[in-house]
């Protein structure tokens, strides 16, 4: 997996050329000698000080362009990366919900990743899940490390980490 910085967006968002020439430049040389599946576009933009969100979309279409002129967009996925922000809730797993403030930049996203076939990506921080839900979630649970399954009372499924 290789990254976009959020201090690229508007770069990639507003000229193709942009998307092309790094592709030409930071992936070409490399690929296929170096395994490259994902090309993430920005990083936790919701937590970021300037709102670059509605850049992320219009740069990930630019990175797929390019892709796909160099044959490239079936074996290299693009998408972005988040924080468990963008969650409203997610405990347990089957109750969780977008949070409804980014759903202006999360709707076009969640298209454009369905369309493509790419993963939607989240950044989990496991401190913050036994931080904010300690009654549920346990030190070990939390950190990879549980002996014991918590099960999720909505659907009976069981989890042993986060």
């Amino acid at each position: 997996m290789i990254g976009i910085p959020n201090s690229d967006l508007l770069a990639f968002s507003q000229f193709q050329t942009n998307a092309d020439t790094w592709l030409k430049n930071s992936i070409l040389p490399y690929y296929p000698a170096t395994r490259i599946t994902y090309i993430t576009v920005g990083a936790e933009v919701t937590e970021a000080p300037n709102n670059v969100s509605a850049l992320v979309v219009p740069a990930m279409q630019n990175v797929l362009t390019s892709l796909k002129k160099a044959g490239l967009h079936r074996k290299i996925k693009v998408s972005s990366t988040h924080s468990l922000g963008v969650l409203s809730r997610s405990f347990p797993p089957s109750a969780g919900a977008f949070n409804s403030k980014y759903a202006f930049f999360l709707r076009p996203m969640l298209e454009f990743l369905a369309e493509n076939q790419s993963p939607f990506m989240v950044n989990i921080y496991p401190y913050y899940a036994y931080r904010d839900s300690s009654s549920n979630v346990s030190l070990d649970y939390a950190l990879f490390e549980s002996s014991s399954e918590v099960i999720d009372p909505n659907t009976g499924l069981l989890y042993t980490n986060v």
